[in-house]
């Protein structure tokens, strides 16, 4: 039992190791220094280069050093990648790894070019707006290129780009509306174009109105009106409401004040009846002098 038990954890040792060392071999990467060279054919300095999967799928991203140089550890060799360089204009292409050969230049000055604009025809005083352009390589059409116009993009020689605009914006309270799309004065009604480049301009133009109709604007003319109604009634209801009470406590201090006056009165009133009453008592004694001075009379006589 022993030795069975000391097998299988021998095979389960073994099976971890196999495992381990499939992973590792799975790992393994492949080297590419790359040197970028400008549309002015020199050493192209601080640019992004970013490396993707034809679909589109980032692999890596680094930046060039003062010699143009960059490097890479790649995940496949013998295989096709596209490269995406970003600097004051865009470069897109794409290279054919050998990792015999791991040294390679992405040499843009011997690219063409096309530019990307838009403009906004009858643009009213104080309105402006951002145009992003989609564009994408004809080689690797998965992977979408997106950036405010007017823009450069830098493609190898007879290869297709395609450059897509949105057909509409909305920044209220205008809506701008794509007219057309012209290339090298030629004019497409679409949203979008391919083309081959060769110092191409794109220009997307665009007319501005107002984003709702008259029906709309009416129609929220005629909400405010309601909604401004309604704050007046309230206002004027609640101004009634406070002259209300106001009206009540003056009427409640009145009846106050008359209340008060009538018990003052009742009060003189009560004071006064005692005096009546000491004139009463009194007068017995005004009837003893007159008969003092009767007596005196008679006597006299």
């Amino acid at each position: 039992m022993r030795e069975t038990k000391s097998l299988g954890i021998l095979a389960s040792l073994i099976t971890v190791l196999l495992l381990a060392s499939a992973n590792v071999l799975g790992a393994t990467t492949y080297p590419l220094t790359l040197t970028v060279v400008g549309a002015n054919n020199k050493a192209l300095a601080s640019a992004t280069v970013k490396v993707y999967w034809p679909n589109g799928t980032l692999i890596a991203s680094n930046v060039t050093d003062s010699t143009g140089k960059t490097s890479f550890a790649l995940p496949q060799a013998n295989t096709t990648y596209l490269v995406v360089v970003s600097s004051s204009y865009y470069a897109l292409g794409t290279i054919f790894y050998n990792n015999k050969a791991p040294t390679m230049t992405f040499n843009i000055s011997q690219f063409v070019y096309a530019n990307i604009t838009a403009k906004v025809k009858n643009l009213l005083s104080g309105s402006s707006v951002t145009i992003n352009a989609n564009v994408s390589l004809g080689d690797a059409p998965k992977y979408v290129l997106t950036h405010a116009t007017n823009f450069t993009v830098f493609v190898p020689s007879g290869k297709n780009i395609t450059a897509v605009f949105p057909s509409s914006i909305i920044v209220f309270p205008f809506k701008y509306t794509l007219a057309n799309i012209s290339y090298d004065t030629n004019p497409v009604i679409s949203n979008n174009v391919t083309i081959k480049p060769s110092k191409t301009v794109v220009l997307a133009t665009y007319t501005q109105s107002f984003y709702m109709t008259l029906e709309y604007w009416v129609a929220v003319a005629i909400v405010g009106i309601i909604v401004v109604a309604i704050v007046l009634a309230w206002f004027m209801g609640g101004r009634k409401t406070a002259q209300h009470v106001i009206e009540e406590h003056e009427e409640k201090a009145r009846k106050f004040v008359h209340r008060k006056a009538n018990e003052i009165s009742k009060f003189v009133s009560t004071v006064e009846k005692p005096n009546k009453f000491v004139s009463s008592v009194e007068a017995p004694d005004e009837k003893k002098e007159f008969i003092k001075e009767k007596k005196y009379v008679k006597r006299s006589d």
